[in-house]
């Protein structure tokens, strides 16, 4: 393999590897950096606490805050199921009892406004008919 072959690294242009005679040995390309500042310039460090440590905690943590959550709610569900299902027959039977009732004085009243509804538009039509018996009399 000749020395020509090999690739350029980013800090070096192609024609600077290349071409042997493009520029003297001596004297370094003007556009390329020199090995010097290479050498010198610091590689900024790779932040992982920020970017890879700190997203995971917080994402292991909304998980934590959500299976908690998710718990509660499971635990809250099947206490209110239980004292559902636990209650005794004769406490439903009450309030079975007591709904009924409630549904019947809706249905009495109703009746009650029907019927007063209908003595109200037997008033309004006597009161039409006596209106004009007495436009017809006067006639």
């Amino acid at each position: 393999m000749s020395s020509n072959s090999r690739t350029p690294t980013p800090y070096e242009p192609e024609t600077h590897l290349s071409d042997p005679d493009a520029h003297d040995a001596k004297t370094p390309p003007s556009d390329a950096l020199s090995i010097a500042e290479l050498i010198t310039d610091s590689i900024p460090r790779f932040d992982h606490q920020t970017l890879v440590v700190q997203p995971y905690e917080e994402e292991v943590q909304r998980e934590q805050e959500f299976q908690r959550k998710l718990m509660e709610m499971s635990v809250d569900l099947l206490f209110t199921f239980y004292a559902w299902a636990a209650r005794p027959a004769h406490e439903n039977a009450v309030e079975a009892s007591a709904f009924e009732s409630r549904i019947n004085n809706v249905m009495q009243a109703e009746k009650n406004q029907e019927m007063i509804r209908g003595n109200f538009a037997q008033f309004v039509q006597q009161i039409n008919a006596a209106v004009q018996l007495l436009i017809n009399a006067n006639a």
